[in-house]
């Protein structure tokens, strides 16, 4: 049960950069469209 907590706390934030990262590309995009 630990080791399972800890691995969805490491499999989270990683998650979340790509999304993060996703989301800068998309508006980097938008921002590019734009000129």
């Amino acid at each position: 049960m630990t080791t399972q907590k800890t691995l969805n706390i490491s499999i989270k934030p990683s998650a979340l950069q790509d999304f993060c990262q996703k989301q800068l590309t998309q508006s980097q995009d938008i921002g590019i469209t734009h000129n």
